[in-house]
């Protein structure tokens, strides 16, 4: 497998540990996607600052925060369906749950090596407009870096039996989901989905440093 699945840089990799959830329910839609990004962004950088000692003595501790405040947050079933696309449809409940599990701790372990790389960025939050589905919005964010032009960051939420959760991430134009099914969806082809996700298994079960 190909040494990363993403083609994003590490600079515009920091931004995809900043979206997340909580447990909001629609009684604005306008503003709670907008509040669940802004506090989810908060939350974790908070605990990356604080827990900063800790992290260096044991680098596994930012998984376990990953774990705790982000990931029970994006609904990694949404994202690993898109992800595989058609192969999808034709994989077994279980190839299903297997693959969404593998893609899940890929997330966790490649998000722990971009919170990493946090050395105080400013996000700032522009707008939050209504997609062509009742249930998504789209949060506009721009990161400010020193000396250079920021970086334009979307993210895409959706409310799904009445929690909003993070979908995918749009980073300079370009998706998260879709670059991610592109790389797949090659994989697939060659080797099938079991052995994709027997390899993502293998990958994920290496020490994280």
């Amino acid at each position: 497998m190909r040494k990363a699945l993403f083609i994003f840089t590490p600079l515009l990799l920091l931004t995809l540990l900043l979206p997340s959830t909580r447990e909001v329910f629609a009684a604005d839609a306008v503003t709670a996607p907008l509040e669940i990004v802004r506090s989810a962004s908060e939350a974790i950088l908070g605990r990356v600052i604080a827990d900063k000692a800790l992290i260096e003595k044991d680098r596994t501790h930012v998984v376990n925060l990953i774990n705790e405040i982000l990931i029970p947050h994006i609904n990694d079933r949404i994202m690993a369906q898109r992800v595989l696309g058609e192969a999808w449809k034709t994989a077994s409940e279980d190839a299903r749950t297997s693959f969404t599990r593998e893609f899940s701790r890929y997330m966790v372990r490649f998000y722990g090596q971009v919170l990493l790389l946090y050395s105080g960025e400013k996000v700032e939050y522009s707008s939050v407009e209504k997609a062509s589905q009742s249930n998504v919005r789209k949060v506009s964010s721009l990161i400010s870096r020193a000396g250079e032009q920021p970086i334009e960051a979307a993210y895409q939420v959706e409310l799904h039996s009445g929690i909003w959760k993070v979908t995918d991430i749009i980073v300079d134009g370009i998706s998260m989901v879709n670059s991610n099914k592109s790389q797949f969806k090659h994989l697939i082809a060659r080797d099938g989905l079991d052995k994709v996700t027997s390899m993502l298994e293998t990958r994920n079960n290496r020490p994280f440093r």
